[in-house]
């Protein structure tokens, strides 16, 4: 096939050769001019086909030839044998123009499709394949976008999926992860909104950052394949393996974790908690004036810790309800462990309470850097809550 053959498909007629402007091919950008197209176009074809016999000429007549290369149709050509052959193997190895300009090399982050010799190339494959170098250029996608892409989509299906629940915890302490773990478990829809970039609240520093903690029991630990070793009548794990396997006990169960999402209100209709009111985390510490969402839900669990977030916004409006100030009392480990299992249950309708948040709220002692009892608490109130959905759906 000579080049005045392959000049004569109907190229005007059957092809829209219309450029842009530059666009992204991962870390490069293609330059296209953006004046007299059509003469471009033109111009490139042909030299793309007289360079394309060329390359069939070096094969048949010059293959031990280095130097120039003169064609039948009088165009001479100063690259070497090997720039051919590279050239046509790319347009033999590329098979489609997506393919080729993604190896093409790039001065200055650009590829320039009018002066180069694989730009000629590329027009010329994109003339072969019936492809407007448009529509090419504009089908490139750039990983990095792909990237965010897919994270920006799956964390908003994931968030949407979760804007009603059966139960939402905020606080990914101990008794809080322990609580989504045995309601997931349950199939009970349920959330967990947690302020700070990690999970596992105390738990990573142990006692004064020695990574060790203590329990006086071990039930719970087996369940959640936490290795520990007997000592003095207590039970001795590490806090980092503790705080993980809590992690992904809830996680696998099918509990749903959002880190960096911080609880400023509660949704309160009816003299009933039916949600809570969020943010960034970001924006709250920037106190930055942005409005937050809903999450709603059908229980809501305080596993915030001392502080006891959650109540605490209650007992702002309805100080009647909480004469007491919220705070923890002095340290007493066997009154604590064993109190704040006792108390863990519902504050307020559709508001309850597990973990550190119990002590605080009926004023409790504290009790350090052991934590059977948070453990405890939040299975507690996991099977409370069960127990009333089960009721309602009888």
């Amino acid at each position: 096939m000579n080049v005045n053959a392959f000049l004569q498909m109907d190229y005007e007629n059957k092809h829209n050769w219309t450029l842009g402007e530059n666009k992204p091919n991962q870390t490069q950008s293609v330059f296209l001019p953006s004046s007299n197209e059509e003469m471009f176009i033109s111009k490139t074809v042909k030299k793309s086909c007289a360079r394309l016999w060329a390359l069939l000429q070096c094969f048949s007549e010059n293959f031990n030839k280095p130097g120039e290369l003169k064609t039948k149709d009088n165009f001479r050509s100063r690259l070497r044998i090997p720039h051919l052959l590279s050239i046509g193997s790319s347009l033999i190895g590329a098979g489609d123009p997506m393919n080729l300009l993604g190896t093409m090399p790039a001065k200055e982050g650009k590829i320039d499709l009018k002066h180069s010799f694989h730009g000629s190339a590329f027009v010329l494959l994109c003339f072969c394949h019936r492809k407007s170098v448009k529509s090419v250029v504009k089908g490139i996608k750039m990983i990095e976008t792909d990237i965010s892409r897919a994270i920006l989509e799956e964390y908003n299906r994931r968030l949407l999926e979760h804007l009603e629940n059966d139960v939402v915890i905020v606080g990914a302490g101990p008794a809080g992860l322990a609580a989504s773990y045995y309601l997931a478990k349950a199939g009970i829809k349920t959330a967990i909104l947690e302020k700070r970039l990690s999970i596992g609240g105390g738990i990573w520093g142990g006692a004064a950052g020695y990574n060790v903690i203590a329990l006086e029991d071990n039930d719970i630990l087996d369940e959640f394949g936490i290795t520990a070793k007997k000592q003095k009548g207590l039970y001795i794990t590490d806090a980092i393996e503790f705080a993980t396997a809590l992690a992904y006990k809830a996680k696998k169960a099918g509990a749903e974790i959002f880190n960096l999402i911080e609880a400023e209100d509660i949704i309160v209709k009816k003299d009933t908690v039916e949600g809570v009111v969020v943010n960034n985390t970001a924006i709250k510490l920037g106190r930055l004036h942005v409005d937050p969402f809903c999450i709603r839900s059908k229980f809501l669990v305080d596993a915030t810790g001392h502080p006891a977030e959650l109540v605490a916004m209650l007992k702002e409006r309805k100080p009647e309800l909480f004469p007491n100030r919220i705070r923890d009392g002095f340290m007493d480990v066997e009154a604590s462990e064993a109190g704040v299992v006792e108390k863990t249950g519902e504050v307020f309708p559709g508001l309850y309470v597990t973990g550190m948040s119990v002590c605080a709220v009926y004023n409790l002692p504290r009790m350090g850097p052991i934590f059977g009892g948070m453990l405890k608490s939040g299975k507690k109130a996991a099977e409370l809550i069960n127990e009333k959905i089960q009721s309602s759906n009888t």
